[in-house]
């Protein structure tokens, strides 16, 4: 039992105390009245004799007395018992932590958003310095090449546990290249040919990738390439691997007829390029950051 004079114990003390002394009679008598209502020493059948255990102020302080014990003790055992809860579900948590951690982590979604068993999806940028596009047409004079190396994008898909895409899921892709950078080394056609694409207007070629499929030798791609101010959707197959969880690489091959975009092949003199162009793309991405582990 708490010892009586615990704080929490003091204010059913002085309650007792109260109590036991009664209330002052209203017709004025000196004598006092129980808690009960009945005179102090008599019970409620004749007025006198035995002392009413309920009335009796010993009884009544020792009541509170009781309860003044009992009470603090119940107190500090719900605390005892929140704490106990507390501690146990604090445990729980902390030694569960680092198996979380090792589950976000067995899905390699490194520089990634974690998907839980279907893998994670992964957000790569294009890396300018190991991609390249290269532009073939053809004149009645002589072949014409082009290469652009400065090219902007990113791509996301999301990544199986190996070294696979999940085209099952959403993928998202963008590509940029400034016309100002498309050069054949004959600067009498590439003049004309800016002058034709109108390269101030329109000082930019885009590709938006739309959605891929697994197809026979690589993945049925869908995208929508923007030029000369003219957007139109293209299909065609696209090879993807990925040397390592880091880094995907995409080649793909299609030929356009520059007419679909509004623009009329360069004529100069003895020289006629034909409309169409073949354009062939080598990209290598990487993945943006590094989660750390």
């Amino acid at each position: 039992m708490i010892p009586f004079r615990h704080p929490l114990a003091a204010p059913w003390r002085r309650l007792g105390a109260i109590l036991a002394q009664g209330y002052p009679s209203r017709r004025g008598l000196t004598s006092r009245r129980g808690w009960n209502g009945q005179p102090q020493g008599a019970t409620a059948g004749d007025g006198a004799g035995v002392p009413d255990a309920h009335s009796d102020p010993a009884t009544v302080l020792g009541m509170v007395n009781g309860l003044g014990g009992v009470l603090p003790r119940l107190l500090v055992v719900g605390c005892e018992a929140q704490s106990a809860l507390f501690a146990l579900v604090y445990s729980v948590v902390v030694r569960s932590l680092p198996e979380v951690a090792r589950y976000l982590r067995s899905g390699r979604c490194d520089g990634g958003t974690q998907l839980g068993k279907h893998g994670c999806t992964m957000r790569y940028t294009i890396d300018s310095a190991r991609s390249s596009i290269w532009i073939d047409a053809r004149s009645s004079v002589h072949p014409i090449h082009s290469e652009i190396r400065d090219i902007t994008g990113y791509f996301e898909a999301s990544v199986n546990g190996g070294n696979a895409l999940d085209v099952s899921r959403p993928v998202a892709g963008r590509i940029t290249v400034e016309v100002a950078r498309l050069a054949s080394g004959n600067p009498l056609y590439d003049r004309e040919m800016h002058r034709r694409v109108d390269a101030r207007r329109y000082p930019t070629i885009e590709g938006a990738l739309v959605s891929m499929s697994v197809a026979a030798g690589g993945y049925a791609t869908e995208g929508d390439v923007t030029f000369h101010g003219v957007t139109k959707r293209v299909e065609d197959l696209l090879t993807v691997s990925m040397p390592d969880e880091k880094t995907v690489v995409f080649e793909g091959e299609h030929t356009f007829d520059v007419r679909d975009f509004g623009v009329e092949p360069p004529r100069m003199l003895m020289l006629r390029v034909h409309p169409d162009v073949t354009v062939r793309l080598r990209m290598v991405a990487s993945a943006d950051v590094q989660v750390a582990g």
